[in-house]
C-alpha cells in the first residue's frame, strides 16, 4: 500500500543501496558508472518525452538511488578515505594533535569526548577519536590538545549480547580512543575558534543561568536536558529511574520535544499569517527558530535528525498542502541519509525515532476507533494511551534488540508525564529567557521546580515497581526482522 507513493519508492531504495554498500564491499567506481548511465538515459528520456518508456523511466530512476545509496556510504568507509589514520598506522608519528569537537555522555569512572585529528605538514592523517580522561580533568570544545601516546582500539563487548560499544561508534566513524593522563598530553595555547566552540560557549553561558536559579539539583539536571541536551550532568541514580519507567526519551531532545516546540512557534507567529505572503514568512520565522534551536543544543544526531522531519512536516502544517503524512517522513528521511550523514540508519536513536512516528501514522487511527468515548476528558486521555501504544509497539523490537529489556508500566508514565511536557518545556524557555534579563520572579522558578519534582517523584515510583520491568530479554537482529514482518 505505502509502496505506491513515489517518495517512499525512492526512500525505500535509498535505504537498499546504503545497506548493500555497508556489508558488501562494491567499487566506488561501479556506483559511479551507474549514476551516470542513469543521469544520461534520464536526460535522453526526458528530451524525446516517450510515453512508451514509462516503464524504463522508472526503473532507471529506481537503479540511479539505488547506486546513490551506495555510493555515499561508500565515500563514509575509512578504507576509501587515503588519508584516514586506519590507512595508514605504519606511519603514525611519535606525537600528533586532536581537536576537541564534541563532549559525550561520562562513562561511570571518566568523562568522554570525540576528537578530530588536526592535519600537520609532517602528518596528514584524519579522523575521529574517542578521548576518555579522568572525571577530576575536563575539556572544552576546540580545545587542542598535543599527545604522544598512540591510541588503540575500542574494546568490544566481553560478554555475549551486551551492548557494543565499539559498533556503536564505529557507526559514527570512530574505530580508536585514547586514555588521557597527565603524562601523555599538553593544551596547545590558542586553540583555532570555531563555530562548534562558539555554541559550546553559549551553551556553557546558559547552562550556568540554569545554576543560578533557585532550584533543586535534579531539577537543574533535568533542565539542562529537555532545553539544551546536557545529559552529562544528570545523576546515574536518576536517569536510570528514567529509563526504568520507559520515559528516558524524555531527557533527550527528540521528535517529541520539536513536535512541541513546533506548536508552540506556530501559535507565537499565527498574527504572521495576516500579511500578504504571511504562510511563508511562518513558515521561515519556524524554520530559522527550529535549526537556531538545533545549533544550540549542539547539533546533536538527535535534534538535527528531528528538526530536519519536522521542517518537513511544518511546510506541510503551514503551507497547507494537502499531502501523505508517510510521503513527508519518506522525504524528511531521504534528505538526512543523503545530504547529512548516511551512517545515522545504523544508529538506535534515528531508527526508532522513525519507527516510533511510522508507528504512530499506522496504527494510532487503527486503535483510536475501537473506541469513542462520551467524556472529553476520557477521550483526551484514550488518544495519549493509544499514541503511547502506538509508538512503544514500534519501537519494541528495536528496544529489545538493544537494551534487552521492556518496561511494562511505560503507558503509565506516558499518560502522567506527557501531558505536563508542554508546560515543563514552555516554562522552561520563559525562564532561560528572563534568567538572561535578570529578572526572573520567584514565583515562578518555585512553581517550575515544584513541576519537575513531581515529575521525577512520578518517575521514580514506577522505577521502582520492578516485578513490571522485564529484563534480559534475548533478541538478535533476525527477531527484529520476523517482529517487524509480522
Amino acid at each position: 500500500m505505502f509502496l505506491r507513493y513515489i517518495p517512499i519508492r525512492l526512500t525505500a531504495v535509498l535505504i537498499l543501496g546504503i545497506l548493500l554498500g555497508k556489508y558488501i564491499d562494491i567499487p566506488i567506481n561501479i556506483s559511479l558508472f551507474v549514476i551516470t548511465f542513469g543521469l544520461t538515459f534520464l536526460w535522453v528520456t526526458y528530451k524525446r518525452r516517450e510515453g512508451q518508456t514509462a516503464y524504463s523511466f522508472e526503473i532507471i530512476s529506481m537503479l540511479l538511488v539505488l547506486a546513490l545509496g551506495v555510493l555515499i556510504i561508500c565515500l563514509h568507509k575509512p578504507k576509501n578515505k587515503p588519508m584516514h589514520y586506519l590507512n595508514l598506522q605504519e606511519e603514525v608519528s611519535e606525537t600528533y594533535a586532536i581537536k576537541i569537537v564534541s563532549i559525550l555522555r561520562p562513562g561511570t569512572f571518566n568523562n568522554r569526548y570525540l576528537g578530530e585529528l588536526i592535519p600537520a605538514s609532517e602528518n596528514k592523517m584524519r579522523g575521529k577519536l574517542l578521548i576518555h580522561s579522568p572525571d577530576s580533568m575536563q575539556l572544552n570544545i576546540d580545545e587542542e590538545l598535543l599527545l604522544w601516546k598512540p591510541w588503540k582500539p575500542i574494546a568490544p563487548p566481553l560478554n555475549p549480547g551486551q551492548f557494543n560499544y565499539a559498533r556503536y561508534m564505529a557507526d559514527q566513524g570512530v574505530f580508536a580512543r585514547i586514555d588521557l593522563k597527565p603524562t601523555n598530553f599538553i593544551r596547545l595555547p590558542r586553540p583555532t575558534k570555531t563555530w562548534r566552540g562558539r555554541i559550546g560557549k553559549a551553551r556553557v553561558h546558559l547552562s550556568r543561568k540554569i545554576n543560578e536559579m533557585p532550584l533543586e539539583a535534579d531539577t537543574k539536571d533535568i533542565m539542562r536536558a529537555m532545553l539544551l541536551g546536557q545529559r552529562n550532568t544528570l545523576d546515574a541514580t536518576l536517569y536510570e529511574g528514567y529509563k526504568d519507567a520507559g520515559a528516558v526519551h524524555l531527557l533527550a531532545i527528540s521528535g517529541l520535544h520539536v513536535g512541541i516546540l513546533v506548536l508552540m512557534l506556530q501559535f507565537i507567529f499565527a498574527p504572521l499569517r495576516r500579511f500578504s505572503c504571511g504562510e511563508h514568512i511562518q513558515f521561515v520565522s519556524i524554520l530559522l527558530f527550529l535549526w537556531g534551536y538545533a545549533a544550540l543544543a549542539g547539533f546533536t544526531p538527535s535534534v538535527v535528525r528531528a528538526v530536519t522531519m519536522f521542517s518537513f512536516v511544518t511546510y506541510a502544517l503551514v503551507i497547507k498542502r494537502s499531502g501523505n503524512s508517510y510521503n513527508i517522513i519518506a522525504l524528511s528521511l531521504f534528505f538526512i541519509l543523503l545530504v547529512l550523514d548516511p551512517n545515522f540508519l545504523f544508529q538506535a536513536g534515528f531508527q526508532m525515532s522513525y519507527a516510533a512516528v511510522l508507528a504512530i501514522l499506522w496504527l494510532y487511527p487503527k486503535l483510536i476507533s475501537l473506541w469513542h468515548p462520551k467524556s472529553k476528558i476520557l477521550g483526551y486521555f484514550w488518544q495519549l494511551l493509544a499514541v503511547s501504544i502506538s509508538a512503544q509497539l514500534g519501537v519494541l523490537p528495536i528496544s529489545l534488540y538493544y537494551f534487552h529489556q521492556f518496561p511494562g508500566l511505560f503507558f503509565i508514565s506516558n499518560l502522567l508525564i506527557v501531558p505536563m511536557l508542554g508546560l515543563v518545556l514552555g516554562l522552561g524557555f520563559l525562564l532561560l529567557v528572563l534568567s538572561l534579563a535578570q529578572t526572573t520572579p520567584y514565583f515562578l522558578s518555585y512553581s517550575y521546580d515544584q513541576l519537575l519534582i513531581a515529575m521525577n517523584t512520578i518517575v521514580q515510583w514506577i522505577a521502582q515497581q520492578e516485578i513490571f520491568i522485564f529484563r534480559d530479554i534475548p533478541f538478535d537482529g533476525f527477531q527484529v526482522f520476523l517482529s517487524y514482518i509480522i
